[in-house]
């Protein structure tokens, strides 16, 4: 059987200021916080389990592809939207 992989990406934020800074990392955490709860059975490396992919950016929000290698190989794509100083993330 082939071994499935997903690359972890190199990711330029362009950030004019520190508030941009904070929104782009709230939504990098957001993104994995939601990956997290579709996994559902704790005990997950962060950094190496849940891997965030392609980040493409439309209007109105993100569109997030990534994948979690815990126990099995599952690639997600996750819907983000920005709501104020809120952002909503959520598994497609």
């Amino acid at each position: 059987t082939g071994v499935q992989t997903c690359a972890l990406p190199i990711l330029i934020l362009s950030a004019t200021n520190s508030s941009d800074l904070d929104m782009h990392h709230t939504l990098l955490w957001s993104v994995k916080e939601c990956m997290y709860k579709y996994y559902g059975h704790g005990k997950v490396d962060f950094r190496t389990e849940l891997l965030i992919e392609k980040i493409n950016h439309h209007e109105g929000g993100w569109m997030i592809e990534g994948c979690i290698r815990k126990d099995h190989f599952d690639e997600v794509k996750i819907n983000a939207r920005k709501l104020g100083n809120l952002i909503l993330t959520w598994i497609v």
